[in-house]
C-alpha cells in the first residue's frame, strides 16, 4: 500500500487528475479521513464518482457529530456570524443589531463579552486570528484585539462607512451619503488611504467587488451591468468574451461566489465568471431567495434561502424544463427555527423549536437527529464541526461544538 500510495501522490502532484480517487480511497481505508477530504475537495470540477465518495465520506463524518466541549453562559443564544481563527463570533438574536460575544475554544470560554450595560459594538465587517475589525462611527474602524479585549480605532476615510474588507483585510469597500441621497462607494486601501476605485449614483447604486479574482461589478438604477478590473481608480469598463451577449433587461449583481458573479434579472439570474466569459442561468431566482450562496456539489443548482427556508434553484439545462426550485421537506411543521448549508457538501443544519434539530441532506436524507434542546447555530471553518446551543430555562444555557466522534 505504501508504494501504491507515493506512485498516486507522485501522479497527483505531476497533474493526473485519475489519481485523485484512488489516492482518496486508500487514505480512506487507512483511516486518514482528513487528508481524504482534502484530496477530493481540491478537485476543480468533480466527476460522479469522486462526487460520491466525497458525499459518503462526509457522510461517515457528519453522522458521528457528539459534544466535544461544552462553555456555561447566561447570554448564548446569538447568531454565528463567522469566525476568527478558531475562535466562534456571535452576533444578538436580532439581526444585524450588535457584536454578543467570541468563543476561545481552545481556552475554554468567552473571549470577548459584549458588557451587560452600555453601548454595544456593531456586528464585525471582518475578522483575522486573533482580532475582530468592527465598523465604527462614519470614518472610524474599531480593531478589537481577543488577547486583550482592548478597542483601538483607526480612521479610514472621511465620513465613509465600511461595508466589507478584502481577504487580507488590507482594503475595504466604502459607502458614502452626499446631499441629496446620493451614494459613492469607493475602495480605499487602508495602509495609505489610497483610493482603488469609485463610483456615485443614486440611492439604488450596488457594487460587488470580486476581491480574490480581482474585478468588481456595479449598476446604478435604470442602467446596465457594468465590469472593471482592481485595482485602478477608474476601471476599464468591459465585458470579456460577450460574458453578457443576448442578454435582454437588467442585471442587478447580488454576490461574489468563488470565480462568479451571482447576478438577478427579471424572470431568472445569471452566475458569471467576467474572466473566461462562462455563465450558468437559473431559471429562477425570486426576490425572496438570500444567501449565503454556494453551488451544489455537482452544479446542478445554486444553494441558498427563500425567506430563511432552505432552497435549491436549478441551473438551466440541469434538470427538465420547467422545474421549480427545490426546497427541503421540513418534518414537523413550519417550526423553522435556524438553517445553514454545510460549506463542502449538500446537506443543511436545521434548527426547529420545541423539536430538536438535524442534518439533512438536499435529497431529503436525515444523516443525523440532535437532542431536542439542542439548536444548531452554524458550521466551523472547515465544516468538521458544528456550534450548537443547549437550552437551560428560559436565561442559561451551553454553547457546545460538535466535532466527529466528539474528539478535539
Amino acid at each position: 500500500m505504501d508504494g501504491a500510495l507515493r506512485n498516486w501522490e507522485r501522479a497527483l502532484r505531476g497533474g493526473d487528475e485519475q489519481a485523485r480517487l484512488p489516492l482518496a480511497s486508500a487514505y480512506q481505508r487507512l483511516g486518514q479521513v482528513e487528508e481524504a477530504l482534502r484530496i477530493l475537495g481540491e478537485a476543480s470540477e468533480p466527476d460522479g464518482p469522486t462526487q460520491a465518495l466525497l458525499r459518503e465520506t462526509w457522510r461517515g463524518e457528519l453522522s458521528r457529530l457528539a459534544p466535544a466541549q461544552r462553555i456555561p453562559g447566561a447570554r448564548p443564544y446569538g447568531e454565528l456570524w463567522g469566525w476568527a481563527g478558531e475562535a466562534a463570533v456571535l452576533t444578538s438574536h436580532e439581526r444585524a443589531s450588535g457584536l454578543l460575544g467570541v468563543v476561545d475554544w481552545a481556552r475554554g470560554r468567552f473571549a470577548y463579552e459584549a458588557p451587560p450595560t452600555g453601548p454595544v459594538l456593531q456586528p464585525p465587517a471582518a475578522a483575522g486570528p486573533d482580532e475582530l475589525l468592527i465598523p465604527g462611527e462614519p470614518g472610524l474602524l474599531e480593531r478589537l484585539d481577543l488577547e486583550t479585549g482592548r478597542i483601538r480605532s483607526q480612521r479610514v476615510g472621511a465620513g465613509g462607512q465600511i461595508m466589507e474588507f478584502d481577504s487580507t483585510r488590507s482594503r475595504a469597500l466604502l459607502r458614502y451619503v452626499e446631499p441629496g441621497r446620493r451614494l459613492v462607494l469607493s475602495v480605499l486601501r487602508l495602509e495609505d488611504g489610497a483610493e482603488e476605485f469609485q463610483r456615485s449614483g443614486g440611492p439604488k447604486l450596488r457594487v460587488v467587488p470580486n476581491w480574490d479574482q480581482g474585478w468588481i461589478a456595479w449598476r446604478d438604477s435604470g442602467g446596465p451591468l457594468e465590469w472593471g478590473w482592481l485595482p485602478t481608480p477608474d476601471p476599464q469598463r468591459v465585458d470579456p468574451a460577450g460574458a453578457l451577449a443576448g442578454r435582454e433587461g437588467h442585471l442587478t449583481p447580488l454576490a461574489a461566489m468563488g470565480r462568479f458573479l451571482l447576478a438577478r434579472e427579471a424572470r431568472g439570474g445569471l452566475l458569471c465568471d467576467p474572466r473566461s466569459g462562462e455563465r450558468l442561468e437559473l431559471r429562477e431566482l425570486p426576490g425572496s431567495a438570500h444567501g449565503p450562496w454556494r453551488l451544489s456539489l455537482d452544479r446542478q443548482a445554486l444553494l441558498g434561502f427563500r425567506l430563511g427556508v432552505p432552497a435549491a434553484f436549478p441551473i438551466h439545462g440541469a434538470t427538465s424544463p420547467g422545474a421549480p426550485a427545490q426546497a427541503l421537506t421540513l418534518p414537523g411543521g413550519p417550526g423553522l427555527s435556524r438553517a445553514s448549508w454545510h460549506p463542502h457538501v449538500d446537506v443543511v443544519a436545521l434548527g426547529r423549536r420545541d423539536a430538536g434539530a438535524e442534518l439533512r441532506s438536499l435529497e431529503g436524507e436525515v444523516w443525523l437527529h440532535l437532542p431536542r434542546d439542542a439548536q444548531p447555530l452554524g458550521w466551523g471553518p472547515q465544516g468538521r464541526s458544528l456550534v450548537v446551543v443547549r437550552a437551560l430555562g428560559s436565561l442559561g444555557g451551553l454553547l457546545e461544538l460538535w466535532t466527529p466522534g466528539g474528539t478535539l
